[in-house]
């Protein structure tokens, strides 16, 4: 097969306590949608019982972190995964929040350390979301979202000139479609060890990241790219940084 394979990381819904077939896990066609269009192969990967297994994440020449309303260990492990092994890798929404706080507990447990998964695992267990997240709930212009409210949820974005989002754009400002609840804490980027943040909105929320090593694609977006085509220029660059681990993947 010559075409990259692009995992599609979700977390799961637990529903209701006596509605067995409301536990799920979920995954967006938009997202599928978008890297199929771009000549890759979207699979989903799923973690049965949030349990964290490389041997799925092997199979995979790029990541994609979509949205979803809490963080799984497994997820913050699948970022170190990518990271250590240079996997190009987009999260969206909640995906960015993830990245994050791995960031964050990485200036804790550093990745190289013995144990690391294990140490990672005992911290967040510890510390939870809140370590890395704080409420944001007078960002959202408009909840619950529907197509036609596509125009009215969108906010400005304005991003460094020296980013990744000023190329794929060629302007350091758009309008963004964002729609959350929970936002990144700017202060993990103080001392980080990954990321650094690419933009923000009007409101001072995070709502992009990047990678501080410029020879890794790991790009972490707060807001919805795709669902326009908004994000097309970052879809494709991840599909062609996939091709290339393809390439040459041993």
């Amino acid at each position: 097969m010559n075409k990259p394979i692009i995992g599609i990381v979700s977390n799961r819904n637990f529903g209701e306590t006596n509605r067995p077939f409301t536990y799920t896990t979920n995954f967006s066609n938009l997202v599928a949608e978008k890297i199929y269009s771009n000549n890759a192969l979207p699979i989903g990967v799923i973690f049965p019982y949030g349990v964290y297994e490389e041997e799925t994440l092997k199979q995979c020449d790029g990541l994609v972190l979509q949205g979803g309303n809490r963080i799984e260990l497994c997820q913050l492990l699948t970022v170190g995964y990518a990271l250590k092994n240079n996997i190009p890798i987009l999260g969206i929404c909640n995906g960015m929040q993830t990245m994050a706080g791995f960031d964050y507990l990485s200036q804790q447990v550093s990745i190289d350390e013995p144990y690391f998964y294990h140490k990672i695992s005992t911290l967040y267990s510890k510390l939870g979301e809140e370590a890395f997240l704080s409420s944001c709930d007078d960002h959202n212009k408009e909840n619950p979202f529907y197509i036609q409210s596509l125009e009215l949820a969108k906010h400005k974005v304005y991003f460094n000139e020296d980013s990744e989002f000023f190329d794929y754009y060629n302007t350091y400002i758009i309008n963004a479609l964002s729609l959350h609840n929970y936002a990144c804490n700017k202060s993990i980027f103080d001392n980080s060890n990954y990321f650094k943040i690419s933009g923000l909105s009007e409101d001072g929320v995070v709502e992009a990241i990047e990678s501080k090593n410029e020879s890794h694609l790991a790009i972490g977006v707060q807001y919805h790219l795709e669902i326009d085509d908004q994000g097309d220029p970052i879809f494709s660059d991840l599909v062609e940084e996939a091709k290339y681990i393809r390439k040459y993947k041993k």
